[in-house]
């Protein structure tokens, strides 16, 4: 995908109503780097460990594909590619 075709496809996800934007805070940030400190690693899980403590601090839950997310308590995961459960 080229990086105009990725731009569109933000561009699209953020005109839809139900869709929000959610800046880092503070305490997302802290909350971030509390749980790569419970796992002991960085590097490849940090932008998961971001989007987990989001999902944490606004009680959300993560669609995604990616097992990793399970790494992180309580973080709640919906995988899209499996359908309704």
């Amino acid at each position: 995908m080229s990086i105009e075709q990725a731009a569109s496809t933000v561009d699209t996800w953020f005109e839809q109503p139900n869709v929000r934007f959610l800046p880092d805070t503070n305490a997302t940030l802290r909350r971030s780097l509390d749980l790569l400190r419970e796992l002991g690693v960085a590097g490849n899980l940090t932008t998961d460990a971001q989007i987990a403590a989001h999902a944490l601090e606004h009680s959300g839950t993560v669609a995604t594909n990616d097992a990793d997310f399970s790494r992180f308590a309580g973080v709640k995961t919906l995988n899209p590619l499996l359908g309704p459960a």
